[in-house]
């Protein structure tokens, strides 16, 4: 009987210990998808469809280690346009920017900013990460 609370805690616990990932994409199944990767693989992710939605829960959030954005999405700023506000105001962070688009120029994305071009496979997109978290 008392195993069901212990296990709880011990999954919270180890939750509360896994690298904290925000994921910004606009297509629910893809944002899904790629959630589900991540989860798949131990990482905490929180989800967001804009970048506005995205920037309220990197203010809010105090231990996101990394930052998954699309280029293109909807509303009045843009996933490259993210990237260069949090180059200014949290430059720590690192950024993995993935586009099915054309590759955004050298200008348009912060100098450490890392592409990867959609599809993203799984292997391909959790060795970026692993690489992004090393600080590599």
């Amino acid at each position: 009987m008392s195993e069901r609370p212990q296990r709880a805690e011990s999954e919270a616990a180890l939750n509360n210990l896994s690298p904290h990932i925000l994921l910004i994409e606009d297509e629910p199944v893809v944002r899904q998808q790629l959630a589900e990767i991540l989860r798949d693989e131990g990482y905490r992710v929180s989800e967001a469809a804009d970048a506005v939605e995205g920037y309220a829960l990197i203010e809010s959030t105090r231990d996101l280690l990394l930052l998954i954005t699309d280029v293109g999405l909807p509303g009045q700023v843009d996933g490259a346009g993210l990237t260069k506000v949090l180059a200014q105001h949290q430059p720590t962070l690192p950024v993995l920017v993935i586009s099915g688009g054309a590759r955004p120029g050298r200008d348009e994305l912060p100098p450490g900013t890392v592409f990867l071009q959609k599809p993203v496979f799984p292997d391909q997109l959790l060795r970026m990460i692993q690489r992004l978290l090393r600080g590599e």
